[in-house]
């Protein structure tokens, strides 16, 4: 197995496994009640304040850094409202799809595919 197709799929495997575990998350989630009432309660805390803009900033910089490696804009345009609703799973998904064309995680995380 050459360099190349051990990075595809070692890279494959860790981002299946995470996201995997988001989605895990989220089905158990959904199954105990509606993400609207968690919100609420997480917005009415301070605690839970401070995550919620902790993601929002975090989701921000993915936004900024799709922006940088992503070479066709109509594509971004897809992928800012999949991340605003799906938040890391869009990541994780943005991740998958370009990492066919990446030969090495220099080229998967930081050039234009």
């Amino acid at each position: 197995m050459d360099s190349t197709t051990r990075f595809r799929w070692c890279a494959a495997l860790a981002t299946l496994a995470v996201l995997g575990g988001l989605i895990a998350l989220c089905v158990r989630a959904a199954s105990l009640g509606p993400i609207t009432s968690a919100l609420r309660q997480m917005a009415a805390d301070p605690w839970g304040l401070a995550t919620l803009a902790d993601l929002a900033v975090g989701l921000a910089g993915v936004v900024v850094w799709m922006g940088l490696v992503e070479g066709r804009r109509w594509r971004l345009l897809l992928w800012i409202p999949a991340l605003m609703v799906l938040g890391n799973i869009a990541t994780c998904a943005f991740l998958l799809a370009r990492l066919p064309r990446a030969r090495n995680l220099r080229e998967w995380l930081t050039q234009r595919l």
